[in-house]
C-alpha cells in the first residue's frame, strides 16, 4: 500500500521499501494523494536515482517511475524534500527507523 490514501506526511517521516536483491524497481503513484520524492539507494545508502515531486494519480493509468540504476531500497518522502536538502545522485543517506 505504501503511502496510498494519506493526506499528509511529516517531513521527518517516510516509507522504506527494502529489497533482498538489487534491481530496477519501478514505482507508481496510484491512489497517492500528495506529491512525493522517490529516492532509490544502493546497499551503501548512496542515492542512485531520484524522482522529485512525483504527482498523485487517481486512475489505473498512472505513469511508472523507473530508475536508471539498480537499487537495494527505495525511500518515499514528502515532495520537495530532496530539493530542500539538496539531495543529489551520489549522496549517501542515513535512514533511522522508528
Amino acid at each position: 500500500r505504501g503511502l496510498m490514501f494519506r493526506d499528509s506526511l511529516d517531513e521527518r517521516r517516510g516509507m522504506l521499501f527494502p529489497f533482498e536483491v538489487p534491481g530496477r524497481y519501478s514505482f507508481w503513484m496510484k491512489n497517492v494523494r500528495i506529491p512525493l520524492d522517490i529516492l532509490w539507494l544502493d546497499r551503501g545508502g548512496r542515492v542512485v536515482w531520484i524522482v522529485e515531486r512525483a504527482e498523485p494519480c487517481g486512475s489505473d493509468l498512472c505513469p511508472m517511475h523507473v530508475p536508471q540504476a539498480d537499487a537495494s531500497c527505495v525511500v518515499e518522502v514528502i515532495g520537495g524534500l530532496a530539493g530542500k536538502h539538496r539531495i543529489a545522485l551520489g549522496d549517501v543517506l542515513s535512514i533511522h527507523r522508528g
